[in-house]
């Protein structure tokens, strides 16, 4: 079987971390091999642990490039330490946020996407997931959901970002899932009340079952 990258995308408090975790407990009760991670700053890389730190801890002023840069670093790191070294062993790997959120961030910050775009190209060796869910919530629901687990009193540099700015990165991640070169790999998954998290949950296996399932027929025949 071909290992699947998948990622979860979508504006800060929109349930991807409840629904990366969900996945992966379905894969693991069912015995497939993979691997759960997260970006920035995945737990399991020292590096990107520090430099979690420095992109989202409010007591630090970094210009928009700094912030790009670091991401760059973060998410090199982790294709190079972890995500590729997964995929090559055949686990799949599921991912909380990757790629399309720098795209789309950077961007609400005003950076070119082209220049974005050459750069994320060349951290990731132009790495792509195979399946990205893209989870849409209102940002006012959003920002609320995650300035209630913050461990930052008012929201860390992201969160505290602006009503507008967050408008803008929701806008970005629906114009980029529904773009004519990127749609194949994503899927928009309304997360928004009174939706459950077992329903969206519901949905997001009903997908990556039919995914599984092609590859494998794919490879049989």
């Amino acid at each position: 079987m071909k290992p699947l990258f998948i990622s979860f995308e979508g504006i800060d408090g929109s349930s991807k971390t409840t629904q990366a975790e969900l996945l992966s407990g379905w894969m693991g009760e069912r015995a497939i091999g993979h691997v759960l991670t997260k970006e920035p700053g995945t737990p399991y890389i020292v590096e990107c642990k520090v430099i979690r730190n420095l992109l989202l801890s409010p007591e630090y002023n970094l210009s928009d490039k700094s912030e790009l840069f670091l991401f760059l670093a973060d998410r090199s790191q982790h294709v190079h330490s972890l995500i590729r070294p997964s995929l090559d062993a055949g686990k799949h790997v599921i991912c909380d946020r990757y790629s399309d959120s720098t795209r789309v961030y950077q961007c609400a910050r005003g950076l070119s996407r082209d220049k974005v775009d050459i750069l994320l190209d060349f951290a990731t060796d132009g790495l792509l997931p195979d399946l990205t869910f893209v989870l849409d919530i209102p940002v006012d629901v959003g920002l609320a959901r995650a300035k209630a687990k913050s461990i930052y009193k008012e929201g860390d540099r992201m969160e505290k970002a602006g009503t507008k700015f967050h408008e803008d990165v929701r806008y970005g991640f629906l114009k980029l899932a529904e773009s004519i070169k990127e749609q194949h790999r994503f899927q928009i998954i309304n997360a928004a009340p009174p939706k459950t998290i077992e329903q969206i949950h519901d949905e997001i296996v009903e997908h990556i079952s039919k995914r599984i399932w092609i590859t494998n027929v794919m490879e049989e025949a």
